[in-house]
């Protein structure tokens, strides 16, 4: 559980600096709702908020294909999707995600 939150809080260090997104901007994470998203929120997004500084909105209803629509208007809202390597592999093959830039996330002790 402990380098699920040290990813999340590189994925946030990571947005805020490739973004342009400065420290009062928040970011939205797209998850699925219910349980399962208020025990990221208790489990990760609340700590990471406190450990970054910067304010962690999370949304549900993940959805692969909405993020490509995003990025295909020219609309993107969502920061941060949580999803399964299926949908995340089918984006990647669209060209519909970020790469990470590892020059600003330090993953050495992932």
């Amino acid at each position: 559980m402990q380098n699920i939150k040290i990813i999340i809080v590189a994925m946030a260090t990571s947005i805020l600096f490739t973004t342009g997104v400065s420290a009062a901007d928040p970011i939205t994470v797209v998850s699925w709702g219910g349980t399962y998203g208020n025990a990221q929120d208790s489990a990760l997004f609340k700590d990471a908020s406190k450990n970054s500084g910067i304010a962690i909105n999370r949304e549900s209803g993940a959805s692969m294909s909405k993020v490509c629509l995003q990025v295909e208007s020219n609309a993107v809202t969502w920061d941060l999707v949580v999803t399964g390597s299926g949908g995340a592999a089918a984006a990647a093959a669209k060209g519909c995600l970020e790469k990470i830039d590892f020059s600003v996330v330090d993953v050495s002790d992932f």
